[in-house]
């Protein structure tokens, strides 16, 4: 099992052909062990989403919708961190990996200082396929393209 943060999860649609296909592969290759993403996470992509013109939301929201609900990501709340962990100085998106010592990837430069934290970056085969029912909604909505610069702000 891995984490992720939204700007892995958004990265699958990054303007830039390495990021793209990188977080692509991260979160194609882990489907079948599982995906840890927090239900804040998963806000911060909704965030950025709504605010495109409604038929860009639908596109995107099929996709998202259907690899929320027929795989392995799992989805949760910050519960059963621990006071000592939650205590510590790390972002809640960590917290949430360290409770469950998980590897958590990130595109955020910030939290490359954390040894936890690795960047799909360029360490995945960028030729990973989704489940083919999940690569036909992933192949409709590909025409959504976020900047790179912007992936980093949302994460924030």
């Amino acid at each position: 099992m891995i984490s992720i943060d939204a700007s892995v999860f958004l990265g699958m649609h990054c303007s830039d052909e390495l990021v793209r296909n990188s977080c692509k592969s991260i979160v194609a290759s882990s489907l079948s062990s599982g995906i840890l993403i927090s239900f804040e996470e998963i806000g911060r992509t909704d965030n950025y989403i709504w605010n495109l013109p409604r038929k860009k939301q639908e596109i995107y929201f099929s996709f998202m919708d259907f690899i929320m609900s027929e795989s392995s990501i799992i989805k949760r709340s910050y519960e059963g961190i621990t006071q000592e962990l939650y205590n510590e100085n790390y972002p809640d998106r960590l917290k949430l990996a360290l409770s469950l010592n998980v590897p958590m990837y990130s595109l955020e430069q910030s939290m490359s200082h954390y040894s936890q934290v690795q960047t799909p970056i360029a360490r995945h085969n960028s030729s990973e396929w989704f489940p083919k029912s999940i690569e036909q909604k992933y192949v409709s909505s590909k025409e959504i393209r976020i900047p790179m610069d912007l992936l980093i702000i949302l994460s924030h």
